[in-house]
């Protein structure tokens, strides 16, 4: 996956494999395959634009603050835009869809398509299209 499009503000080193585990654990479910391939390399970054995909230290504790697990059913929150958008992803393993959904609604099906597949969307620099 190329990150060189990403206008990097702050990123943190790549995430081991038993953090990973750790928060799959604490979520009870599997993270999506792709997220946690971009958590190998990056774990977790802000960039300039103001969109945060979370790493392993905050995913548990942003899931638990946006109440997903009650407003949001079946998704998990991997980061926002630092405006009021969060972006979730279906909890499943084999999911590539990155919705964008307000902070203060959450409901998936008020969402946004941000991308189809997140690893493109992270090629291509992360554009919020909403």
């Amino acid at each position: 996956m190329d990150f060189t499009k990403l206008n990097i503000h702050e990123k943190n080193d790549n995430a081991e494999e038993l953090e990973i585990l750790e928060v799959e654990k604490e979520m009870g479910g599997k993270l999506p395959a792709l997220y946690k391939m971009i958590l190998r390399r990056m774990n977790g970054f802000l960039l300039d634009e103001g969109v945060s995909l979370y790493g392993t230290e905050d995913i548990c504790e942003r899931n638990s603050t946006w109440e997903v697990s009650i407003y949001a059913q079946g998704y998990i929150a991997i980061g926002d835009d630092s405006g009021g958008t969060v972006l979730l992803m279906v909890f499943e393993e084999n999911a590539t869809t990155v919705i964008g959904v307000d902070a203060g609604d959450m409901d998936p099906l008020n969402g946004v398509t941000i991308a189809f597949d997140i690893a493109e969307w992270i090629e291509k620099g992360c554009q919020m299209t909403y």
